[in-house]
């Protein structure tokens, strides 16, 4: 019995180090890779980091988001409903805020604001040298 437990533990430490017959921790990798080991460690625990603080700036970001929406919302709905009791339909219209896209206009959403002019009706000043 102790001869065939010996068998087993030799037979699972050959699979356990591999065909080539090296272990499996630093000590086990050509002496090439085992200087570089603390670098990579290094650079993988930089990387996860990085991970994180992407995951936490995204989660601050959509909550910024959320939050811009709903102000944005709030104001164009108040502007939406001074306007219409004014009697200033057509305003009312451009400022009524979109009830599928957060943060955007009605008017924006269906396209039927008009292209913005330029500030000045004169074309551009051609560019030097070209």
């Amino acid at each position: 019995m102790e001869q065939a437990l010996t068998r087993r533990r030799r037979a699972w430490n050959r699979r356990r180090r591999g065909a080539a017959g090296r272990g499996t921790g630093a000590d086990a990798a050509p002496p090439g890779v085992a200087a570089e080991l603390p670098a990579l460690k290094k650079a993988l625990a930089k990387v996860a980091t990085e991970e994180r603080e992407k995951e936490a700036t995204l989660r601050a970001k959509q909550s910024a988001m959320r939050k811009s929406d709903k102000s944005f919302g709030q104001g164009a709905a108040l502007l939406a409903a001074s306007f219409t009791f004014a009697g200033l339909e057509d305003l009312a219209a451009k400022v009524r805020p979109s009830g599928r896209r957060p943060g955007r206009t009605a008017a924006e959403e269906d396209g039927a604001l008009p292209a913005e002019e330029p500030a000045s009706p004169e074309s551009p000043l051609p560019l030097e040298g070209g």
